[in-house]
């Protein structure tokens, strides 16, 4: 016979069956005073509960911050915002040309690795060259498909100027 085990022994502590019993046990034998701690018992459950559940702590909620956008000049005029966006898209771009610049430098070392290993670079060279390019089509699809989506919808909505 093997021994049990921990879970098999707190299984048997916790066992509701075993408990029923030894209740039912204790209420069979004689005590005068059983119904007496029976109903003190229950009204203090009773009392508990109610005071619980009578309590109600609720937490104003805090008024919420509103950041308006205070970078702007509200009176800034169409080609005030129109200069705006061309020098954000020119900033972008920079960005854009700087983290490439950096990933070819990368690929570089990369190769100068391989070649030191005795790997063949030109054919991981051609996949990462074709992986890119298909990303890149990928992306100019997209970017065509959004445009002739904002194009379709302004074909249906009245210009602001006319509304």
């Amino acid at each position: 016979m093997s021994t049990p085990s921990a879970f098999s022994r707190f299984i048997t502590l916790i066992n509701p069956v075993h408990a029923a019993r030894d209740f039912w046990s204790v209420w069979r034998q004689e005590n005068p005073y059983r119904l007496r701690i029976v109903a003190v018992s229950a009204a203090l459950t009773f009392c508990i509960f109610t005071v619980m559940f009578g309590e109600e702590q609720r937490i104003e909620p805090r008024a919420p911050k509103i950041t308006y956008i205070s970078s702007y000049d509200p009176g800034r005029s169409d080609q005030e915002i129109i200069a705006s966006n061309i020098a954000n898209q020119e900033r972008k771009e920079a960005e854009q040309a700087d983290q490439e610049k950096r990933a070819a430098e990368v690929r570089a070392r990369y190769e100068y690795v391989g070649r030191m290993f005795g790997m063949d670079v030109e054919e991981a060279k051609r996949k990462g060259e074709a992986e890119r390019a298909a990303q890149a089509k990928a992306k100019e699809e997209a970017r065509q498909r959004a445009l002739a989506e904002i194009e379709a919808r302004q074909g249906n909505i009245a210009p602001y100027e006319q509304r």
